[in-house]
């Protein structure tokens, strides 16, 4: 019996300082995260008059460098693709909790999948991942129950197999602009899709937790006084009006609206698309414009913008 305690003792120790080791690993594991915003949020460097915010529709369809040149206000693209409402205000709250808040935020709808269940549209826990080194993030990870209460004390409590790749794999939407917006090729490479047809916007297929969500982001606005827009973006199809509808009848009187031109043609083209739902870079181009002309035109320009010191 005293031969296993001895034992036991000798393993803990190894163990520990094994652990420990992997301290070292923590610290590189961001260097296999190529997109950084998230990294650059807890830093506190993004401190930006305007964010724009949503899932793939708003990385793509935005070029935030563009809304800078057009409004002469600073802006950032905090949008991901394949996140969905519980994500996005996730994102929102790391960004005022460390850095100075926006005067704009842009909200990017996803047409009709907004408050569905819709399983292309994620809490984005892969791109936490990388970042495990951060108390911050590994604590979220554990309130979702994501890694164990153990990661607290051991270092390999942070890690999964997908923190052991040396290299990882990149597609398009990887391929970020330094504003945090992406570009998609004019080129789709399947150029094949079709003009879709509007289903029926059923409002008891929505989610609880989502129209929670939904309205807590108005009120983080509100209560912050940051003038919240909700942006609905064109798609290779016409607008659900019962969708709108149903956006109408859920915003607050102080959150404002702009709806892609319907009148303009070219969203009605092919050429402008890189598939049914996104813009590729001549569409972005043209929709950025209109957003910006829509900001010049209603918002007053911020004269004077105070900077949170990066913690």
């Amino acid at each position: 019996m005293k031969k296993f305690f001895k034992t036991l003792i000798l393993f803990f120790i190894l163990f520990f300082i094994v652990d420990k080791l992997f301290y070292f690993k923590l610290n590189k594991l961001p260097n296999q995260e190529n997109d950084k915003r998230l990294e650059l949020l807890i830093n506190g460097e993004i401190n930006k008059e305007i964010i724009i915010l949503g899932s793939s529709r708003a990385q793509n369809n935005i070029f935030a460098y563009l809304i800078e040149k057009k409004t002469n206000m600073s802006c950032f693209n905090l949008g991901y693709q394949g996140s969905n409402l519980d994500f996005q205000l996730f994102v929102l709250k790391t960004l005022l909790k460390y850095n100075a808040k926006p005067k704009h935020l842009l909200l990017v709808l996803d047409d009709e999948k907004e408050l569905y269940t819709d399983k292309s549209l994620n809490f984005r826990f892969d791109r936490l991942f990388p970042l495990v080194k951060y108390n911050y993030y590994y604590q979220e990870l554990i309130e979702r129950k994501q890694i164990s209460l153990f990661a607290n004390f051991f270092y390999t409590a942070r890690l999964n197999k997908n923190s052991f790749k040396f290299l990882r794999s990149f597609d398009h939407v990887d391929k970020l602009l330094p504003c945090g917006s992406a570009s998609l090729d004019t080129v789709s490479p399947n150029p094949n899709f079709n003009f879709i047809k509007n289903k029926n916007y059923d409002e008891k297929q929505e989610l609880p937790e989502k129209l929670k969500q939904f309205q807590e982001i108005q009120q983080i606005c509100k209560n912050k006084g940051i003038k919240l827009t909700y942006i609905f973006p064109p798609n290779f199809k016409h607008l659900n009006k019962q969708f709108e509808n149903r956006i109408d009848k859920l915003k607050f009187s102080s959150t404002n609206k702009y709806v892609y031109n319907k009148n303009d043609k070219r969203y009605l083209e092919k050429p402008y698309f890189y598939n049914e739902s996104h813009l590729n870079d001549r569409g972005a181009k043209v929709f950025t414009n209109e957003i910006a002309q829509f900001l010049n035109k209603n918002h007053e320009k911020s004269s004077h913008y105070t900077h949170k010191k990066r913690i």
